[in-house]
């Protein structure tokens, strides 16, 4: 039993989403991979863990935010927070997002302060809940694929383990024969070191595990050579060589093809033996077994291998999480903002949808729709205060131009339609309704750095109007 757990420990590590029966790890590993897939303007709705940004660089009215969501302020320390057990648990720590920030005037001088609380009230983009494990099963072709592949590989091993086992027994009885042919045991030990991969041979006789099995055996050959018409016993000979088998046979060989089938996935990968212990032409014969089940199990004949049945299911679970990253995401927020000279008290609801859609379930495309209501109190343009109602409606397509091998989106533009209505305390020198069409570039070098924001505006007096943001994520590095 012992090294069938063992072995079937190993198959199931090996490839990784695919196989794991335990739906937690899979929805965590769905998770982070699939904050991979976030783009700019999705973590700028909804951060993944700390955020800090610098707003429109180029004018008199700069901003200073920090966003961070509850999951980020979590006492834990960070290595627990990733443990499946506890990362599942804190679906609204992660979907609820705290901000705080300043406003900087020309003279570098603070001269607003804002805060803010947002939380995500859709949830379809969160994996913890969405059971990922039951929606692939619910796929004909990855559930019959994947048992399909993990019975043939538990069969092909289970195959090498017992011809493995078969050729030690042998070898341990004609062992024992010589020794009693000898009548004494000096050169037992090394005989049976010389079974072992040569690889493996350093320090194996004084390891703990080898001394009390061993230990077994030699009692047993001893006891024959005491007694003449008595051979060694078969249970004794069994269990030394299911020893040895597992040990030094079947587990090395079981690792290098959890290296292998992990390498499989890739669509870059070079699956190879990764074991010193076990020889190339050993580990080839066992993936020309798999090859030869997966011929002679599945419709496609021999045109099917292992290395691309497992691309194959790989794709599958691949396709899923980019399907979950590209369900709706609709945050309901409130800031409070506060200016001594200006428009003293605002309260800004906020409403921010994002949907995203393309091609086979990447997100190439994201619909993005911002509704605010500022309420505000004006209190510096007239000699009495006036109530304001001002409501922006903001339309637009984000689309993703470039991502790297990680899929993590490096260049991003979006194009948006704005309406902005003042219900009340409209100046006089301002209309009641304005109009304005955007443009934004965002990009970065890479995943882990900074981003620049570029927002071009036009409205319809024929004016440009032009902001820089700069944009840096502090993601947690211990996941």
């Amino acid at each position: 039993m012992r090294r069938v757990l063992v072995i079937l420990a190993y198959l199931l590590g090996a490839v990784g989403p695919v196989f794991a029966q335990n739906s937690e790890q899979l929805i965590k590993k769905s998770i982070i991979e699939g904050e991979n897939e976030k783009s700019m303007g999705r973590q700028q709705i909804l951060t993944n863990y700390l955020q800090g940004v610098a707003k429109n660089l180029t004018s008199n009215e700069k901003e200073i935010l920090l966003k961070a969501n509850l999951f980020a302020l979590d006492p834990m320390d960070s290595v627990s927070k990733y443990k499946s057990e506890n990362y599942l648990k804190k679906s609204f720590q992660r979907n609820t997002q705290l901000l705080i920030g300043g406003g900087v005037d020309k003279n570098t001088k603070i001269n607003s302060f804002t805060i803010g609380l947002s939380y995500n009230l859709l949830n379809k983009r969160d994996p913890s809940n969405v059971n990922v494990y039951q929606e692939l099963l619910s796929k004909p072709d990855y559930d019959q694929l994947s048992r399909k592949l993990m019975a043939i590989n538990f069969r092909v091993l289970e195959q090498y383990k017992k011809n493995k086992w078969n050729a030690i027994a042998q070898q341990l009885n004609k062992i024992a024969a010589d020794a009693k042919g000898r009548n004494d045991v000096l050169n037992l030990k090394q005989d049976i070191l010389d079974l072992l991969p040569s690889q493996l041979r350093d320090g194996v006789g004084d390891a703990l595990p080898f001394q009390n099995s061993y230990k077994m055996f030699e009692d047993s050959v001893s006891h024959s050579l005491k007694n003449p018409g008595q051979p060694p016993k078969a249970g004794n000979v069994t269990l030394f060589a299911e020893f040895l088998m597992s040990e030094y046979f079947a587990t090395p060989l079981a690792s290098s093809l959890r290296s292998y089938l992990s390498e499989a996935q890739k669509e870059d990968g070079k699956p190879k033996n990764t074991s010193a212990a076990v020889s190339d032409s050993e580990f080839n014969k066992v993936i020309g077994q798999i090859n030869d089940e997966l011929a002679k199990n599945t419709t496609s004949g021999g045109g099917i291998t292992v290395e691309s049945a497992y691309q194959q299911v790989r794709k599958i679970y691949d396709d899923r999480i980019k399907s979950i990253q590209s369900r709706p995401l609709l945050t309901l927020g409130y800031n409070y903002k506060y200016t001594p000279d200006a428009i003293s008290h605002q309260h800004i609801p906020v409403l921010d949808f994002l949907l995203g859609f393309g091609k086979n379930g990447r997100k190439n495309n994201e619909l993005v729709i911002s509704l605010s209501d500022t309420l505000g109190t004006d209190t510096i343009s007239v000699n009495k205060s006036i109530g304001r109602n001002v409501t922006n409606l903001n339309i637009g397509i984000n689309r993703i131009l470039f991502k790297d091998k990680s899929l993590a989106s490096l260049l991003e533009l979006k194009f948006a339609l704005e309406e902005r209505l003042i219900w009340s305390g409209r100046l006089s020198s301002e209309k009641r309704d304005a109009f304005f069409a955007s443009a934004t570039l965002q990009g970065r070098p890479s995943s882990k750095s900074p981003w620049l924001k570029l927002v071009v505006k036009y409205n319809k007096d024929a004016k440009f109007l032009g902001f820089l943001d700069v944009t840096l994520n502090l993601d947690n590095k211990s996941k």
